[in-house]
Order: C-alpha cells, then sequence, then structure tokens
C-alpha cells in the first residue's frame, strides 16, 4: 500500500505527467506506416519540432515555467539517453 501510495504521488506531480506527455508524443508516431513526405520534410527541421515539443508540454501544464523546464529536463534525458554517434548525428532536438 505504501508503495502504491508514493507512485500516485509520483505519477502526479506535474513534471512526471508531462514527462510522460512528452514520452506518448515522442514514441506515438511510430504507429503511422507511412507519413506524408512535405510532413516528415516539415517536422525534419529542428525548430519546428522544439515548438511542437513545447506546445505539447505546455497542453500537459498550462504553465509554461514548468513547461520550459519539463522540455529541458526531457531533452537533457534523450540526449543522456543517446550514444555518442546519435548525439552527433541527431543533435540535441
Amino acid at each position: 500500500m505504501k508503495i502504491l501510495n508514493s507512485a500516485e504521488r509520483l505519477l502526479t506531480k506535474n513534471t512526471t505527467f508531462n514527462m510522460i506527455v512528452l514520452m506518448q508524443a515522442l514514441f506515438g508516431s511510430i504507429s503511422i506506416i507511412h507519413q506524408p513526405k512535405r510532413l516528415v520534410d516539415w517536422l525534419d527541421s529542428s525548430s519546428v519540432r522544439l515548438f511542437f515539443l513545447i506546445l505539447l508540454a505546455f497542453s500537459a501544464t498550462k504553465d509554461i515555467r514548468l513547461t520550459a523546464i519539463s522540455v529541458v529536463s526531457f531533452l537533457f534525458v534523450m540526449w543522456y539517453l543517446r550514444t555518442p554517434e546519435e548525439r552527433e548525428s541527431h543533435g540535441i532536438i
């Protein structure tokens, strides 16, 4: 019971919830088998991807400061999980 309460407190924190939303956004697009070329080309831009990442985070939090902290944290975790080769070829975002 104590473990469940701890897990609930962790999962209901805004930052944790925001990370869950961002992970869903990141891996949710994998289910689309054939993406339109125009969309792929447009989303290939780092600034467009960052913009959508910020919009997704803001939709989860409705707080711009928490959005900024969550996006920076998310990008750091993704950077940390990448291999040096992936970091060089993909960059931060």
